[in-house]
């Protein structure tokens, strides 16, 4: 398995590598995903920096940190405690966050972080769905208090996919 990984906090250009390594052991109550599309967005990298814009700097372990969060891909593994009403199987492509970890070629997932994906929407669209709604959340619930006391009443805040 391939993972892009980092051994310490910096500019990412610095900090991450691909590294090679072995599967992490599936738990009873998640699921394996081959992961096709994990982005890149600005919170993930003020992660790996360590950026104080991130909140509390990630933990790295000895053997490294796998950043990413969200993603999309196909299930190739299935915890023994997966409820089967849940409709999770070896073969279905879906989207996935939270997911620490999802810069890598396959991850393992906590089954209620992870959604199938209909033919309809593409990896690459999959993989960035489900971040968008928490960040549009986090903009409106942030607002009032963001704005001056003299500030006009009925402002509007506008959040695209590319900002």
């Amino acid at each position: 398995m391939r993972k892009i990984v980092h051994h310490e906090l910096g500019e990412p250009a610095r900090v991450l590598r691909v590294e090679g390594g072995s599967s992490v052991p599936l738990g009873p109550d998640e699921v394996c995903v081959r992961v096709s599309c994990a982005p890149i967005h600005p919170g993930g990298l003020l992660g790996i920096a360590g950026s104080p814009a991130f909140g509390t700097p990630p933990t790295i372990a000895s053997g490294g940190r796998i950043p990413g969060f969200e993603g999309a891909g196909v299930v190739s593994g299935i915890g023994s405690k997966i409820d089967p009403a849940l409709g999770l199987r070896e073969g279905l492509r879906v989207a996935f966050f939270p997911a620490p970890g999802a810069w890598s070629d396959e991850a393992v997932i906590p089954a209620s972080s992870v959604v199938p994906l209909p033919d309809s929407i593409s990896d690459e669209v999959g993989a960035q769905m489900l971040i968008n709604t928490p960040t549009a959340l986090i903009v409106i619930r942030a607002e009032p208090d963001s704005l001056p006391p003299d500030a006009p009443t009925g402002i509007v805040t506008l959040l695209t996919a590319a900002g």
